[in-house]
């Protein structure tokens, strides 16, 4: 963990002063020995910085760069969904006579509605900083040799589109959400292994992929290869994820949140079919599909720049428009092709 008390945790979630630090240690702990650890940083990396931190008797002003640089980031990320992790249990107390929410005479527990503001708004705060952190350990990989062994590096950078940012290029209506970019990996994956690699072929995207773990730099050819294929991949995500931002899945089932009722004491949930959200995923799957067309057809239009694509034993090549053949006369007779 790399806070040493409320004081630390205060510079970025400012709880009151009577807050009672060690009810939250526990979440902490979790999300560094887990979510950290396990997802995104990688466990010998992890504790190289846990070990930088505790030799400075927990002071982060005494930790020595680079390793004070990425600390300073991880905090934000352990403190954010930390306190989301924390926030269920903390506003009970567990006793004898059961489970308890507080009751003062000038102050009263919020309502359930702005509680789920609250975390809604800290676990962006969260997303947000695990962005800011795998983007900076990305820019300074020379810094931090460790991470850039593990594989938790191969998997944060072993997709076409690495970041909610980049995403957000391709299809504004994301409005750059790191939250909706970590909930979507799955499927931007799904997209690349069948659809992408379907267009490009297995020798190719092999290849491609192989080059981008490796750290390799890309020559002008596969650059563009790459530069067409983000957009129709950004679109055949969302196309098959539409519903994955809309839907959640708890112990109700698959839910909306719903609160035009006005409750002030619960979130409304129920299941909705909505025809804008249809709408927009049948665009998004013409969008990705044209832009498939189109990275085709340079393909094929440049297959002396593309030797593993024109070998493959799955390519085919385009027909032309017409077939010229000879009959048994000699004469040259033309087939359109359909």
């Amino acid at each position: 963990m790399f806070f040493r008390d409320t004081t630390d945790f205060k510079k970025i979630i400012n709880v009151n002063a009577n807050f009672d630090f060690e009810l939250l240690r526990n979440c902490l702990e979790d999300i560094d020995a887990t979510l950290l650890k396990n997802d995104f940083l990688g466990e010998e990396f992890l504790a190289e910085l846990q070990a930088a931190f505790d030799a400075a008797h927990e002071n982060i002003d005494a930790v020595a760069e680079p390793n004070k640089a990425a600390i300073l980031l991880v905090r934000k990320c352990s403190a954010f969904f930390g306190f989301v992790k924390w926030m269920p249990m903390g506003q009970v107390k567990i006793s004898q006579n059961g489970i308890l929410i507080a009751s003062l005479e000038n102050q009263k527990q919020a309502w359930q509605w702005q509680i789920k503001d609250i975390e809604k708004n800290v676990l962006e705060l969260g997303y947000n900083a695990l962005d800011e952190l795998l983007i900076f350990l990305e820019k300074n990989l020379e810094d931090y040799g460790t991470y850039a062994a593990s594989d938790q590096y191969k998997s944060n950078t072993d997709l076409f589109i690495s970041s909610a940012k980049e995403f957000s290029k391709f299809f504004s209506l994301f409005k750059n959400s790191p939250v909706n970019f970590q909930k979507i990996r799955s499927v931007i994956k799904t997209v690349e292994e069948f659809d992408i690699q379907a267009t490009i072929l297995p020798d190719y995207y092999a290849d491609l992929k192989s080059k981008i773990a490796a750290g390799e730099t890309l020559g002008s050819n596969a650059k563009k290869i790459i530069e067409l294929i983000k957009p129709a991949l950004a679109h055949l995500a969302i196309s098959r994820a539409g519903d994955m931002l809309a839907i959640g899945l708890n112990a109700d089932g698959l839910v909306v949140f719903d609160n035009t009722g006005g409750s002030l004491t619960s979130e409304a949930k129920k299941q909705v079919e909505d025809p804008k959200l249809g709408r927009m995923i049948e665009s998004a799957q013409r969008t990705g599909e044209a832009y498939l067309e189109k990275l085709e057809n340079y393909l094929q239009s440049h297959l002396q720049d593309y030797p593993l694509y024109a070998n493959d034993s799955q390519f085919e090549a385009e027909e032309d428009e017409t077939d010229l053949n000879e009959n048994e006369d000699g004469e040259q007779t033309y087939f359109a092709g359909f």
